[in-house]
């Protein structure tokens, strides 16, 4: 468990704190059509840049950035306990101006552990500037899941998905 003070006025060291809420899910296509948002993980390269994919921009040398994935539990409430799918994240650096989904994996900054737990947790500690590509994803493609993904930073970064796409 990781506490955070993201109180605005606090005589204490305080992160800011960014929520998304998202899912992986095929949206009922066939794997790797361009509507799929359930790619797996690297071990699966021509689907793995089908995940959600988020840019977020470092403002200045040696911030820290912690990001918390948590998927849903699809049995809450319910006796009989289903399994958690197994998930983790990358990170990429890329090009500050990049505005389009990624189409090729690039070798990650970081990479969280997976676990098919409730969450996963990855600390990215005194990235230089620039900006930057987080891919939360299942291990295996076509899993589909709700998540919530916690950011917190050192200052004040942007954060928002990438959904524009690149004719090729």
């Amino acid at each position: 468990c990781q506490l955070f003070n993201t109180s605005v006025i606090s005589f204490q060291k305080s992160y800011d704190e960014q929520i998304v809420f998202s899912e992986w899910t095929t949206n009922g296509k066939k794997s790797g059509a361009p509507d799929d948002r359930a790619g797996g993980c690297l071990n699966f390269p021509a689907t793995f840049c089908n995940n959600p994919q988020y840019i977020f921009d470092i403002p200045s040398p040696n911030c820290s950035v912690m990001f918390a994935l948590t998927q849903n539990d699809p049995s809450e409430g319910l006796k009989k306990r289903e399994p958690f799918v197994t998930i983790g994240m990358h990170v990429m650096k890329v090009e500050n101006n990049r505005q389009f989904r990624v189409h090729q994996a690039m070798q990650p900054v970081d990479t969280s552990d997976y676990a098919s737990g409730r969450s996963v947790y990855l600390h990215l500690q005194s990235l230089p500037r620039g900006r930057y590509l987080l891919v939360p994803t299942t291990f295996a493609p076509k899993e589909q899941a709700l998540f919530m993904l916690r950011i917190y930073s050192d200052e004040k970064i942007h954060f928002s998905p990438l959904t524009k796409v690149r004719c090729r």
